[in-house]
């Protein structure tokens, strides 16, 4: 009975051992990272100092959607035959400044239906456009430049459409 009590505990200590290993979230310096198997990085999500986009973090969304090339009535038909009003995005900074990963997490209804290849063309043309931006001041810990892991939303209210430009040959421009 001692055996079996012994062997049980060891089971859950390493199920509980290989979580953390996948899951775990660790602090180091005043600063909160994970390690990411598919990046193979330390992944940080509550550094010293935040990275910054060069323009201003405001200035982030506009200069993503204006660089997304679909027409405005597809953008807001897509949303409305997806059935939703946000597209979350989890964006990873590397040490650098680059984007080294963006992923769009936000699914649509239609998963099985044609508008759904629309979601993933906007999806993909999303996140080219976020890899053509300027690089990023990077995220430090105590003054050592690190990978950063964030996560931001995109309204449907953010693809602006006045009623005069509601015509298929409307495309998002940089307003230069």
């Amino acid at each position: 009975m001692n055996y079996l009590f012994i062997i049980l505990l060891s089971l859950i200590s390493l199920g509980a051992y290989a979580q953390k290993d996948t899951d775990s979230y660790t602090q180091k310096n005043g600063c909160t990272y994970y390690f990411d198997k598919k990046l193979n990085k330390n992944i940080y999500t509550t550094p010293t100092l935040n990275p910054e986009y060069k323009k201003g973090e405001h200035i982030f969304i506009v200069d993503l959607i204006n660089n997304i090339n679909i027409p405005l009535e597809e953008i807001h038909n897509i949303f409305w035959e997806e059935g939703i009003n946000t597209l979350l995005c989890k964006l990873i900074i590397n040490s650098n400044g680059s984007i080294l990963s963006m992923e769009i997490i936000t699914e649509g209804k239609n998963k099985d239906e044609d508008n759904h290849t629309e979601l993933e063309k906007l999806k993909k043309s999303i996140i080219r456009s976020a890899k053509k931006l300027p690089r990023w001041k990077p995220a430090q810990c105590n003054g050592k430049n690190v990978v950063y892991s964030t996560y931001f939303e995109i309204r449907q209210s953010a693809f602006k459409m006045p009623n005069s430009l509601l015509n298929k040959n409307t495309v998002i421009q940089h307003p230069d």
